[in-house]
């Protein structure tokens, strides 16, 4: 991480890890034993699944998440090359019973990723090179995620009459994803 010169700067944070996923069904058992979080937010078209992400170099596993997807916004940006998906889930960690996980058809493979992280502020990008399992296949991703920390902090100060933030930080998510948007298009058409 390279320090801000100036104090009133806010440091860019960069890593660039190499892991791997894999994918995981979970049995009837499993699924009766989800967190409250998920089971209260589950939707019937995006079952959850487990998530295990490892460290390709050390083979250890640095982390093991449940992931319920709740809603999309599919937008479409005529001003661009570009069309996005604001994406809005649900993630805890698991901790459950190996017995209760079973392993994913292969429309869901297990995928090896190569990724560029970049944290600013209140604000996640991810450039993501993608490899699938046993294929030559590749894909790029670039997701850009917003602190759930500071999301929730805002959102209860709303509902406190207190002074809050909400809008200009989901403000700053829309725009960034513009700006990306704008920039591969520009890039695109050297």
């Amino acid at each position: 991480m390279r320090e801000a010169q100036h104090s009133d700067r806010a440091v860019i944070a960069y890593s660039h890890p190499h892991e791997y996923d894999e994918f995981y069904d979970l049995n009837e058992e499993g699924k009766r034993n989800l967190p409250p979080s998920i089971l209260h937010w589950m939707n019937p078209r995006h079952k959850p699944r487990v998530r295990r992400t490892i460290d390709e170099e050390t083979r250890q596993v640095k982390a093991q998440i449940i992931k319920s997807r709740i809603a999309d916004l599919e937008v479409y940006n005529p001003q661009s090359d570009f069309d996005y998906r604001v994406s809005i889930s649900i993630e805890s960690p698991w901790e459950g019973d190996p017995n209760w996980l079973s392993e994913m058809g292969e429309e869901n493979r297990d995928r090896q990723k190569d990724r560029m992280s970049y944290r600013h502020m209140a604000y996640q990008i991810d450039l993501t090179q993608v490899s699938y399992q046993n294929t030559a296949e590749k894909e790029h991703e670039l997701e850009v995620e917003i602190s759930t920390e500071m999301v929730r902090r805002e959102l209860d100060n709303l509902k406190m009459n207190r002074f809050s933030r909400y809008e200009p930080l989901i403000r700053g998510l829309i725009d960034n994803l513009r700006i990306l948007c704008r920039r591969a298009t520009v890039n695109r058409a050297r």
